[in-house]
């Protein structure tokens, strides 16, 4: 399996597929090297495939082509053809979906299998994933539920960049130099920046900006100084200091991943379980629980949560509220002066109060001119009116400080009718209440991105290790399922044995409740046991009834090795499988091929044949190359000459076996599937397991009297009686 230390090996230009073009996206996109080299690496298809144009065919590609060169070697060093790599997808996809991940189901596409030269890599497989099905074995099934459960919200971390306009803040420099770097590194995709030298336009963006961040260099700048909404930093702050929102971003990214890896190692400290307290160890529970309280701080969309600062909150409630408040209060001020005014004590009614007002608040008049018709005490209500609505601001919207003062004016104390809001003076409470608030809210951004970066590389290891363990808990998983083992392996023998095995393709439709699994017995080779009735023949025949199980056999024997070379655990009971360099396996062909078809599959032997490679060969009826006569000879001419190898094991199914053994003679072991009826129901009754150095038939007569006692139809009766007839002559 590929991993971290793999990466200095090799260089995104070193990796087919990946143009300028793609190379240039990769590193915007991951933002290095070596982020790029790592999604790469850990298959990380998902982080691929975010990206514009690069789609999952593609990203894979990448992905094998890196693995290529990591190792040395390619799914088609071993597997060599397509009929032997279609098996090798058919497992895959048995096992995929025991993963909780869709990082683990491509990744497992890197488990494909690998030849001598890494035996030493094969055997450490075997033995992780023989402590994989110990864990499950040992492991209860809510304990697996809850793991799996968690597991499916992980995924790899996302490293993008922060790209979200800031518009309440700007960067400001006196100094040239700083300002090109703060260009260079693309800090105006998200910030305003400005380059001033005169005091006199420091003003204006005081003025006009909600909060500053100025890098100083030349001058003391007391003006900016005596500013409570600006920040004075040195020229040599960090990107990460200047946007603290950019570290938040990190956590926004991988909300549920995180608080998920987070819940899981704590899942994990509470079973007892080796394999489990050895990842626990990796990790401080503490420091868990102490991200865990960071995250709470943190929304999703990566803004600072509620409840985290009490004066921050107070400042975007006053925000979020003020205009609305205010305008009830306005409207209340009008009700309350209208109704003490009606219940006047003056001689003239309050109806006819208000008129005047209206008058001379016209250019008729003004409001001072008719003060002298008023008594004190009506001048003195209007004033204790707007003085208890400027306290019910202050109390409901919890106004303190300076702020308080702010409000003064708020609503004119002459004599009007009605009495409005003064809307410059508003828009300055508001100003004034944003530029603390977006003030206060960078100082906090700014803590919590300084306790947050501490963690992230701890989150990093974290979270790999877990993508890495469901990898292993899903071929865990599977090879409890099925009841797998680990193989013997040895490269001092050459041949694959079994007893026991059992077709996974048809273990899982016992699974599905369509067939019952027969377990079998077979050899090829030499191998450290024997079955009775071989002698380690490495080429062998295997004959026997149609329908009798000998295509599942064959299937088998690609199973069993194209696991065991993965280094994963087999379907078999004491079961040995060398490791060989390639594995052949022709499928069933439908149909006699054409003579074009019968020359490419010649030359196609030809060449394995020629090869030197130590190799397993598996062929499903190869007669159909040709007429029956012609194929027995040059069946019988082919396995003759992988007999001169002895490094070559090779089993071909036929139903020829009669006449190539004629061919042949002794030099390859005859073995067969031998049907002895038909039951109840009409199904053959065979022994599945092949019966060595012997003949069996091919039993058509079975399938026609199948057929006989099947059918209801008089006329199909009669002509499958006849065919029996003449069968038994």
């Amino acid at each position: 399996m590929l991993n971290n230390e793999a990466l200095p090996q090799i260089s995104l230009d070193d990796i087919p597929k990946i143009g300028p073009k793609l190379k240039q996206k990769l590193l915007k996109h991951f933002g290095s090297e070596e982020a790029a080299l790592r999604a790469i690496i850990n298959a990380d298809i998902a982080s691929l495939t975010s990206i514009p144009l690069l789609g999952p065919k593609l990203a894979m590609s990448i992905v094998m082509a890196a693995y290529a060169l990591l190792e040395g070697i390619r799914l088609e060093t071993v597997l060599v053809t397509e009929d032997i790599r279609k098996i090798y997808t058919q497992i895959l996809d048995l096992i995929r979906p025991y993963a909780n991940t869709s990082f683990t189901k491509h990744k497992m596409a890197l488990l494909f299998p690998l030849p001598p030269s890494h035996i030493d890599k094969i055997q450490e497989r075997h033995k992780t994933f023989q402590n994989a099905k110990k864990l499950i074995e040992e492991l209860g099934e809510n304990d697996i539920s809850n793991i799996c459960s968690h597991l499916s919200r992980t995924k790899p971390i996302e490293t993008l960049d922060y790209k979200t306009r800031i518009t309440d803040r700007i960067l400001l420099t006196d100094d040239k130099a700083t300002y090109e770097r703060l260009m260079e590194h693309e800090i105006n995709e998200v910030y305003n920046i400005s380059f001033v030298d005169a005091p006199q336009d420091y003003l204006d963006y005081v003025q006009s900006y909600d909060f500053i961040i100025f890098i100083a260099h030349k001058h003391e700048h007391d003006f900016f100084a005596k500013s409570s909404n600006v920040v004075i930093v040195s020229k040599n702050i960090s990107a990460d200091e200047l946007l603290p929102e950019k570290t938040l971003y990190f956590y926004a990214s991988n909300y549920d991943v995180i608080l998920a890896a987070c819940d899981l190692i704590e899942v994990f400290s509470r079973i007892s379980n080796d394999k489990l307290n050895d990842i626990v160890n990796q990790f401080d529970l503490q420091r868990t629980s102490t991200i865990k309280a960071l995250m709470k701080n943190i929304k999703p969309s990566g803004d600072i949560a509620e409840e985290f600062d009490p004066e921050l909150d107070r400042l975007r409630d006053i925000l979020r509220e003020f205009d609305g408040f205010v305008s009830d209060i306005e409207l209340w001020i009008n009700n309350e002066l209208v109704d003490k005014l009606s219940k006047s004590s003056l001689t003239i009614e309050g109806d006819e109060i208000l008129n005047l007002i209206k008058a001379f608040g016209s250019e008729a008049g003004s409001p001072q001119q008719f003060q002298h018709y008023l008594k004190d005490n009506i001048s003195d209500l209007m004033t204790d009116i707007i003085q208890e609505a400027e306290d019910k601001i202050c109390t409901q919207l919890e106004f303190k400080d300076e702020e308080v003062e702010w409000l003064d004016n708020l609503f004119p104390r002459e004599l009007m009718y009605p009495i409005e809001i003064n809307q410059k003076k508003r828009r300055q409470v508001i100003d004034n209440i944003r530029k603390k608030f977006v003030t206060r809210k960078f100082q906090l951004l700014k803590k919590l991105a300084e306790d947050g970066k501490k963690h992230i590389s701890f989150i990093h290891k974290m979270v790999e290790t877990l993508l890495d363990f469901d990898l292993f808990f899903a071929i865990g998983r599977f090879a409890k399922e099925y009841q797998l083992i680990s193989p013997s392996i040895d490269t001092r023998y050459t041949g694959v044995g079994f007893q026991k095995g059992t077709n996974l393709f048809l273990k899982k439709e016992e699974f599905e409740g369509k067939r019952k699994v027969i377990p079998i017995d077979y050899v090829i080779g030499d191998v450290p046991f024997a079955l009775e009735g071989t002698n380690q023949q490495r080429i062998a025949i295997l004959s026997g009834a149609n329908s009798g199980g000998k295509s599942c056999t064959l299937q088998l024997i690609c199973q069993i090795v194209i696991l065991a070379q993965m280094g994963l655990p087999v379907p078999s009971e004491n079961v040995f499988s060398s490791i060989f360099e390639e594995i052949y396996y022709f499928s069933k062909s439908v149909g006699i091929l054409s003579a074009g078809a019968f020359e490419t599959t010649l030359k196609r032997f030809a060449e394995v044949i020629l090869s030197p490679k130590s190799k397993l060969i598996l062929v499903d009826e190869l007669e159909s190359i040709t007429e029956p006569g012609a194929g027995a000879k040059v069946i019988g001419g082919i396995l003759e000459m992988l007999n001169r190898n002895e490094r070559c094991c090779a089993v071909f199914v036929s139903h020829l076996a009669n006449e190539i053994s004629q061919i042949v003679k002794d030099l390859v072991r005859i073995d067969g599937i031998e049907a002895s009826g038909l039951d109840d129901n009409l199904e053959l009754i065979v022994d599945r397991t092949p019966k060595f150095n012997h003949l069996a038939k091919s039993t058509p007569e079975l399938i026609v009297e199948k057929l006989f006692r099947s059918t209801d139809h008089e006329n199909e009766k009669d002509i499958y009686e006849e065919l029996l007839n003449i069968i038994k002559k």
